[in-house]
Order: structure tokens, then C-alpha cells, then sequence
């Protein structure tokens, strides 16, 4: 029995499974996770591994480079590259895109292995720290700011993080600008001189002071009794208290040595919030958490901690990623409904109102039946998944039209409802399945793109491919059942003129194609000349970029001074930039809110830390970004920003929706050489700087700091009782300090943090600076040691395990587009290695990205081609007719590159999905009316009747099934619901090339399809001839 005919036999359990599938979907589509953009996990994992006091030269020997030799040779490792600097090492490995879930798990797991193996690290690198990147994602940022103590504000963002984090679907609550409570110990030098003591013995004496040990346990008849030793300190007094040393005319207190003060830890990173001092609190969501509802509950928690907030503090809220889900999503949603609109409205203009009807019905049971799906695999509702359903709003539709227009067709010749929807439905269940399958292998490939694109872009065609099944299933098992019971055909003469309109548009086709048949061969080779020309033209005219034009809603300013600057001087500087975005006339009015690190900077991969750096993060009003726009106010600041004396280079950074991509411009110099890598890292700056377009030129390498080195000379350290270890630790003790334990105060620990007072930590100082040798007796540091000035690398970047360098660039994208000033680069530096031995350059960022995703655009186009093909020669069992179908793709380009040129839109790596995506849909028109054309020759209709009567059969589905398509996409690729700049491109690649395919499909597939024909007449006169 076939489908159709048990759905017709059992109606009764078809509309229990449409009931089902409405009452499920409406019911789940309520409960489905909703975010911008789809929780993707990018594979990163980090390694950072602490050295203290160590320099980045002596850290990259010691402990970068060993680590890297032993995890070079892991499985599933796709980049490998680090950063080293004064104290820490720290490891960036990227996944290959195949690894995730479990498999990334063990990656994660045989990379901690191999480190572990790695066994000639420095005793002191023994608190390796290893970071699995989750896939969470920002949702909102709360500001405590105003004018009270910095305390009264933690205590408040304390509160409020502790039921944050209780909130369902919420991941890591970080607090920034937030300084830990310590306890200093301020040591007098010359006090601690004339005691005779070390930095060492005050440290012991306060943790052997504060202490408190679990004693064991003992039996006192029924009994268990615990002991304990308790000792520990509360308070700076009981500090200061201690005794350090006893002596026969008395003791040596803390006190007596030092001051003991209850502060705040030195502030490395200044947060502030539209220019006012805040402490922040980043609240991330969990890969399936829903960050509306997340939103929502944080708000409601502010509006409580709100009435517990001292006189003079604010709370504000910025950085909310709900809005944008919301505002995207009501884009999507409006330009949906249009789509849906005109999509009906097509239907009714086209076919009777009641099979019009269920035909849209299966709009609403393919799209539930994929919702119900979507949340049983985990899947969210995002600007990807909802404009995958709206990319086939229109197409989910063709199957059902066909069968509809075909049982609609049979009741016209007097059969019953019943026998019309079995017949109408059987008679096309090969070329509407083949139709169906065409377009799941044009969006088949798409699936293998490969990197973090791929992963981020492959929920399209995941959503696609289910909704193009959920339809096909509705079309066969559902629509015939509701046909055969619901559907009667109006005999009447008023029906029959509703639908007279267009028998004549019918007929006026017929003497057009008519006419098109007699100069086939004129009209074929004419308009496959232009699509060659247009091809080519295209290929010639048309740059392509990785991501198109888009509408940033926030951007960041990096800012950078000289390495030697401290955190209060970066700060000034950074004042002064946030002063020019207040006061700038484009800027101020268009900001809703400004937030500033000082002495952080993020990414995007590990950040940088350092008190020479600064970052703001803009967000734009919707005024700002819509009306005004990103690019001017970032052009008027860099101006103005150019004018602040001291900084090294401030750079602009636009933040667009959409997978992470590199910097326009990001050629790594790969070598061993620094000097060589330098000189040349300058070369390609200078180059860079002639080319017209390209700007915010920078490079990573950073002088480091300015140093004081003291070169212990080990031989006579030893024969003054000293050892390079003791002289090492009790310098960094003074002034860098050394943990003397802490001590708990509720569920916070307070840090006793031992340390020359500020006064003494100099220069001068230092080179009176003493150290107790075995004896007793103080020797100078200067007994000893050289002492020398120098400066030393700041960072060292490793590239796959090489010393590199990497500069960077923005291009302006009106000027020149990023693959063009890579070129250039290739030109000019190609040759490089003949001249300098061991070094290499690698092209990386979005140049890198938009060579990885062209190559599997390139790859997936031929793969649906083949695929198409196969299902196509296996449909009609000929290897000639699937080409003649074919020839519709080059003639959709014509429309695909008239549309992105009339709109002025980017051949960008959407435009080029729609175009693959195309390659599936085009063909089906010409696929439905090739097969209506072997039927009726098969019947004993000459050729020309045969292909006339074939058209004017077929160009109410083929007008159908275009339009509902271009109908449901419409909106979207014109902006007629609110625009999304993002996915525009692909919207416009499959309207405008399935519109002139359509046209090209009913006039010039059957001048092929003739002129195969007349080509196989002549080949058999040729054979016969010959014989």
C-alpha cells in the first residue's frame, strides 16, 4: 500500500498526528532556549603555567618550549601557539573543528598527561593551571558605581553575585575592578637591618603564629574527643603582635619592624562605567541557558539589591544581550510574517481557496515538526536557526503545492476526492521526492565547512534539511488524507471565471514558448553566452570578503603605552580617551554606555594584563548604529585620539554579529632571530603604510620594561656563607612581598602579604640592599653581584613552536578589502626566505579564514552538483536529461550577480551559501517539467506538442512553487520587516538567481530540451548513414 492511500484510508490517526504535532510544537517552541547566535564551543584549551619572578627568556627555555615539545605530537591539535612573559608561560591550543564533546574531553585529558610528563621544569613551576574555553557566552554586566566606599560597593556586588549564580542556565559569574581585602606587612629596612633578621624568619614567625591544626582524636569512655591547636590572628593588632625573635634583654615583635595596615591588594586592572569608578559584575550564560529568561531574572535581583544600597551608589546594567536576541529575533519573526503572507497570498491567487489552504497548512506542521525535533537534539532559537526555517518558508511548500495542484487538477477531470488524492498524489511522488532531495543535497555539503565558521554556520542546513523532510513527510502522509475530505471542487460558472485568468496567461505562455522553440538555437547559445559573460565578469569585478557589510553596535578601543608605564600614568591617558568619546559630537549623543579596564585588555583568546594597557568597550544607542553608524564615530575618534602625546598606538576594533574572525591583516614572521623578525616586522608596517586604506597598523612585540639586574657571581656568593637560591628570595620577599598565610573573616580569606614599605622600594635601596649569610653577619648585594641596567622582551610569541611576530591592520572596506592587501604583502614578501634563511610568513586572521571557507565553498558546490546529478540520472535513468536541468544553475547566476550588484551588497561568504544553497532549488522547476515532458511523450504526443502542453501543464506549479519561494524570502533579502544586515546575502543570492531562473526555466529548458533532441536525430542519421 502506498503512502498516499493509507493516508487517505486512515484519516482519523492522520489528523491525530497533525493534532499532535501542532499541540507538541506550540508547546516546545514556548520552552526552546533563545540567543543571538547558536553556543558553539570553539576548542580552545589553555595552559598557564606560573614561574614567578622569572624572566620571559628564561621562561620560554625552561618552561614554554618543553611543554610545546611534548604536546606537539597530541592527536587533534590544530594550532599551537603561545605567549610568554615576565612570570607565567601560557599555552593556546586549538582543536581541529571534528573535535568536540567527548573527544575534546580527551584531548583535554592527554594533553594535561603529557605536560605531566614534562619533568625537568623549575621546582617553583608546580601550580600549572589547565582552561577548557566553555561554551558560554556574555549576558548582561552589571555596574555598582557612586560616591561611597569601595567596600560598601563589594559588599553589594557580593550579594548580588551569590544569587546570580543560583539563576538556572547561568555559568560563571566573574566580578572586575574587584580588589581582595589584604593584610600588609610594611617592613622598615633599616629596622629590619639592625634587628639583624630576614624577610624569611618574619614570614615563618607569622605562619608559624596563625595556625590552626586538627590534633587527631581520642576515646574518653563513650566518647570520641576531637583536639585541636588553635593559634590563628584576627585582627592587624594580633599581626603586629607576634613575636619574631627572643632575645635575653627581651622580644622582637612585628610591630617593632614594621607597620601592619588593613587595605585593599594593589589595584591592577581600574574599572569604571560611563567615567564613573565601578566594581563589575560579567554575568555568563551556560551553552543552554535562555538569556532572555536569565536577563530577566538578574534585573529583578538588581531591582531588590537596589533597596539595600548606601546613600550615593547606583546600580546600572549595560552590555544586555537580551535585547539583541529580542530586537533580532523580531526582525526574523516580521520579516517571517510577510514572507508567510505573501506566501498564502500567492497560494489563493493561484489555486482554489481550499486547496490553498491545506497546502499552507503545511507550513505550520514542517516548521512544528522541526521545533519538536530542535528540542529534543538540544538545539536553540537563534538569528541562524530562525532564518533557516524562513530560508524554506517558502519551499517547504513546493511539495505540497505539486501534490495539491496535481489532485486539484484530477478532480477537474471528474474524479472523487478520494481517487483524485491517491492518483494526484502517486502520479508525483518521484520527481516531488527527487525535487525534495535536490535541495538536501545542495544543503548536504554545507554541513562539512570546516573551523569555527563551519561549526557556527552549519545550523542553517541542519534546520533546513529537517523542516525539507518534515514537509515531505506532511506531503504524502498528511495532505492527501485532508485533501480527499476537505477539498471540493466549485463546478460552478462563477468558479470557473475565478480561475479564468489564468487559462489565459496559460495560453499567452504557449505562444511565447511557441515562438522561443522556432529560435531555439539563437535564444540558448545567446543567453548562455551572457551567463558566461556574467560569470566571468563577476570573477573579474567582484571581490570577495570573508564577513559583508554589517552594522557594529559596539566597538572597542585598545589602548597601549609604553611598556614602562605604570598603571596611574595608563590611566591618564586613558582618562583623556574617555573625555574625547564623552565630548566628540557623533560619539555623546549616540553612546548608551561607555566601560572602561584599565590594565586589561580582552582578545578574544587569553588576554593581555599589564599596567601599560588600556581598553573601552562602546555600546551605540540604536540611533548610533542604525542612523549614524559605527564607521563615522570611529573615524572622528581615531582623528581626535591621534592628538594625545604618549601612547604608543591606539587601536579601534568594530565587534559585528557572527563567528570570530581575525584582523583584517595578521601576517605572522615566523624565525629565531629577533632581530631578523623585527627588521622585517617594520618593513611590512612600513609597506602596509603606503598601501591607501589600511589603518590601526600595529605589531605584538613590546620592548619589555626596564630592568635592574643583579648578577650573582656564585663563587663568592659560597665563600660568604651565601647561595643564589636565599639572595633571590629574600630580594623578591622586599619588594615584591612573600605570603605569610591569611586569615578568615566569614567565607572570605584575607592574605598577610609581607613587604618593604613603599618608601624603601627604589633604586637606591637596592643597592644597599643586605642579605644575612650563614653566620649571621648582613653582606651587601654589592659584595657579590654585578649589577646592570637593561631592557628585556615583554612578551615572546610562540607560532607552531617559533619565535614570531605578528602585524596587524584594519582596512577600510570602501578602499580595499582584506585579500587585496594580502596580496600585495605576497608580492612584496614572498620571496623573504631566500634572503633570510629560517624564517617564514604565514598570511593568518581573516585572510586565513576567508581562504578556509572559500575552499570548502568550492569543495560543497561540486559535491551538490555531483550529488544533484546522481539523484537526478537516477530519476529520469539518463546521463543526458539531469545536464539539460542542470544548465539551469549558470543561468541563476546572471540574476545572482545582477542582484548583489543593483543592491551593492559584498560577494561575502553568505552570498556564496545562498548561491550553493540555489543550486538545489533552481533545479526543481526544470526537473518537474522535463519529467511532464517524457510522460507526455511516452503517451504518443509529438515532441513540440509535447513540450508546449508540458509547459502550459506545468506553469502553474512552476509559477507556484517560485513565488512562494521568493515570497517567503522576499522581506528578508529587501529588508521589508526591519533589515539584517548579517544574513541579507544570502536572502538576495537565492531570490534574484531563482527569479531569472524561473523565467529561463519555462522559455529556455525547453529550447534544450529540443535542441538535445534534434542533436540525437542527427547522430542517428550520421549512424545510419554510415551503416
Amino acid at each position: 500500500m502506498s503512502i498516499p492511500k493509507f493516508s487517505v484510508r486512515n484519516s482519523v490517526l492522520v489528523n491525530m498526528i497533525t493534532i499532535a504535532v501542532f499541540i507538541l510544537g506550540v508547546i516546545f517552541a514556548r520552552n526552546l532556549n533563545r540567543e543571538v547566535f547558536p553556543a558553539i564551543a570553539y576548542g580552545y584549551i589553555i595552559i598557564v603555567a606560573p614561574y614567578p619572578g622569572a624572566s620571559p627568556e628564561e621562561i620560554e627555555k625552561v618552561v614554554t618550549t618543553p611543554i610545546e615539545e611534548e604536546i606537539a605530537d597530541v592527536d587533534g591539535i590544530k594550532k599551537l601557539n603561545s605567549r610568554t612573559r615576565e612570570g607565567v608561560a601560557t599555552i593556546i591550543i586549538q582543536a581541529e573543528s571534528d573535535v568536540e564533546g567527548i573527544e575534546l574531553d580527551q584531548l583535554f585529558n592527554d594533553i594535561k598527561t603529557e605536560v605531566d610528563k614534562v619533568d625537568d621544569l623549575p621546582e617553583d613551576v608546580d601550580d600549572i593551571e589547565f582552561i577548557k574555553l566553555s561554551a558560554e557566552f556574555p549576558a548582561i554586566t552589571v555596574g555598582f558605581g557612586g560616591d561611597v566606599p569601595e567596600e560598601y560597593l563589594q559588599n553589594s556586588a557580593d550579594r548580588l553575585k551569590k544569587k546570580v549564580e543560583l539563576i538556572d542556565g547561568v555559568g560563571t559569574v566573574e566580578l572586575w575592578a574587584y580588589r581582595d581585602k589584604e593584610f600588609w606587612v610594611q617592613v622598615d629596612p633599616r629596622k629590619l637591618e639592625a634587628a639583624n633578621l630576614t624577610m624569611t624568619e618574619i614570614i615563618n614567625a607569622i605562619k608559624y603564629r596563625n595556625l590552626n591544626i586538627p590534633g587527631g582524636s581520642f576515646d574518653q569512655g563513650r566518647k570520641e574527643i576531637l583536639l585541636r591547636t588553635m593559634g590563628e590572628v584576627e585582627n592587624k593588632d594580633d599581626i603586629g603582635g607576634i613575636v619574631v625573635r627572643s632575645l635575653p634583654t627581651g622580644t622582637i615583635k612585628v610591630k617593632d619592624i614594621a607597620n601592619v595596615v588593613e587595605t585593599f591588594e594593589e589595584e591592577d586592572i581600574i574599572g569604571r562605567l560611563n567615567g564613573t569608578r565601578t566594581v563589575a559584575l560579567f554575568v555568563n550564560k551556560k551553552a543552554d541557558g535562555d538569556v532572555i529568561d536569565i536577563v530577566k531574572e538578574v534585573k529583578r535581583l538588581v531591582k531588590e539589591e537596589e533597596k539595600l544600597l548606601p546613600e550615593g551608589a547606583e546600580i546600572a546594567l549595560v552590555q544586555d544581550i537580551s535585547k539583541y536576541v529580542v530586537r533580532r529575533q523580531n526582525t526574523l519573526l516580521f520579516n517571517g510574517a510577510i514572507g508567510l503572507f505573501l506566501v498564502i497570498l500567492i497560494l489563493y491567487a493561484f489555486l482554489e481557496s481550499r486547496v490553498a489552504f491545506w497546502a499552507a497548512m503545511g507550513i505550520p506542521f514542517s516548521f512544528l515538526l522541526t521545533i519538536i525535533i530542535m528540542y529534543y537534539t538540544g538545539m536553540s532559537l537563534n538569528m541562524l536557526s530562525m532564518f533557516g526555517l524562513i530560508l524554506v518558508l517558502g519551499i517547504v511548500v513546493d511539495d505540497a503545492i505539486v501534490v495539491s495542484e496535481n489532485v486539484f487538477r484530477y478532480r477537474e477531470m471528474g474524479l472523487s476526492p478520494s481517487e483524485a488524492a491517491v492518483a494526484g498524489a502517486e502520479e508525483v511522488v518521484l520527481p516531488v521526492t527527487a525535487a525534495i532531495s535536490t535541495n538536501i543535497a545542495a544543503f548536504l555539503p554545507l554541513l562539512m565547512m570546516v573551523g569555527i565558521t563551519g561549526k557556527f554556520l552549519r545550523v542553517i542546513p541542519e534546520i533546513v534539511i529537517i523542516t525539507l523532510l518534515a514537509s515531505l513527510l506532511e506531503a504524502f502522509l498528511v495532505l492527501p488524507s485532508h485533501l480527499a475530505e476537505f477539498v471540493k471542487i466549485k463546478t460552478d460558472e462563477k468558479a470557473k471565471e475565478a480561475r479564468a485568468w489564468f487559462n489565459k496567461v496559460r495560453d499567452f505562455y504557449g505562444s511565447v514558448l511557441g515562438g522561443f522553440l522556432t529560435r531555439r538555437y539563437k535564444i540558448f547559445f545567446g543567453l548562455l553566452g551572457v551567463a558566461v559573460i556574467t560569470i566571468f565578469f563577476a570573477l573579474l569585478t567582484m571581490e570577495f570578503v570573508f564577513m559583508g557589510k554589517s552594522r557594529a553596535e559596539q566597538f572597542m578601543i585598545n589602548i597601549y603605552n609604553p611598556v614602562n608605564s605604570n598603571i596611574d600614568e595608563t590611566d591618564r591617558v586613558v582618562k583623556e580617551v574617555e573625555k574625547i568619546v564623552m565630548e566628540s559630537t557623533d560619539a555623546s549623543e549616540n553612546i548608551s554606555a561607555l566601560i572602561t579596564l584599565v590594565g586589561y585588555i580582552e582578545t578574544g583568546e587569553a588576554p593581555i594584563q599589564g599596567s601599560y594597557v588600556g581598553q573601552l568597550w562602546i555600546e551605540l544607542t540604536k540611533h548610533g548604529y542604525e542612523d549614524v553608524g559605527a564607521e563615522k564615530i570611529i573615524s572622528e575618534l581615531r582623528k581626535k585620539t591621534s592628538l594625545i602625546p604618549g601612547p604608543t598606538s591606539i587601536t579601534f576594533t568594530e565587534l559585528h554579529g557572527g563567528p570570530p574572525t581575525g584582523s583584517a591583516v595578521a601576517m605572522e614572521i615566523k624565525g629565531e632571530d629577533f632581530d631578523v623578525l623585527r627588521k622585517l616586522s617594520e618593513e611590512v608596517k612600513e609597506e602596509l603604510g603606503k598601501i591607501k586604506g589600511v589603518k590601526d597598523i600595529d605589531d605584538n612585540f613590546r620592548v619589555g620594561k626596564e630592568e635592574i639586574r643583579v648578577i650573582v657571581d656564585e663563587h663568592r656568593a659560597r665563600s660568604l656563607g651565601l647561595n643564589v637560591a636565599t639572595v633571590a628570595t629574600e630580594m623578591r620577599q622586599a619588594f615584591s612581598g612573600g605570603d605569610a598565610g591569611n586569615i578568615r573573616r566569614g567565607d572570605k580569606k584575607i592574605d598577610i602579604i609581607v613587604k618593604y614599605a613603599d618608601q624603601f622600594k627604589n633604586s637606591d635601596y637596592l643597592m644597599n640592599f643586605s642579605v644575612p649569610n650563614s653566620s649571621g653577619e648582613r653582606i651587601p648585594i654589592k659584595a657579590f653581584s654585578e649589577i646592570k641596567y637593561g631592557e628585556g622582551i615583554l612578551r615572546i610569541y610562540h607560532t607552531e613552536r617559533e619565535r614570531s611576530i605578528t602585524v596587524t591592520a584594519d582596512v577600510e572596506k570602501e578602499e580595499i578589502t582584506s585579500g587585496a592587501v594580502n596580496e600585495l604583502l605576497i608580492d612584496k614578501f614572498g620571496t623573504v626566505s631566500n634572503k633570510y634563511p629560517g624564517v617564514t610568513f604565514k598570511y593568518g586572521g581573516e585572510y586565513e579564514d576567508t581562504q578556509e571557507s572559500m575552499d570548502s565553498m568550492v569543495k560543497a558546490f561540486w559535491l551538490a552538483i555531483f550529488l544533484i546529478y546522481v539523484i537526478l540520472a537516477a530519476l529520469f535513468k539518463s546521463f543526458v536529461q539531469p545536464i539539460i536541468i542542470l544548465f539551469t544553475i549558470p543561468f541563476s547566476f546572471i540574476g545572482v550577480v545582477a542582484g548583489l550588484f543593483i543592491m551593492n551588497i559584498e560577494l561575502s561568504l553568505l552570498a556564496v551559501i545562498g548561491i550553493v544553497a540555489l543550486v538545489g532549488i533552481v533545479v526543481n522547476d526544470s526537473l518537474v517539467l522535463v519529467d511532464f515532458i517524457n510522460r507526455a511523450r511516452e503517451s504518443g504526443m509529438a515532441l513540440y506538442d509535447a513540450v508546449i502542453e508540458s509547459g502550459k501543464t506545468r506553469l502553474r506549479p512552476i509559477l507556484l512553487t517560485s513565488l512562494t519561494t521568493i515570497g517567503g524570502l522576499g522581506p528578508m533579502a529587501f529588508g521589508l520587516g526591519g533589515s539584517e544586515p548579517y544574513l541579507a546575502p544570502m536572502a538576495i543570492s537565492i531570490v534574484w538567481g531563482l527569479t531569472f531562473a524561473t523565467v529561463l526555466t519555462l522559455l529556455v529548458i525547453p529550447c534544450l530540451y529540443i535542441i538535445v533532441e534534434d542533436i540525437k536525430v542527427w547522430i542517428e542519421k550520421r549512424v545510419r548513414g554510415r551503416i
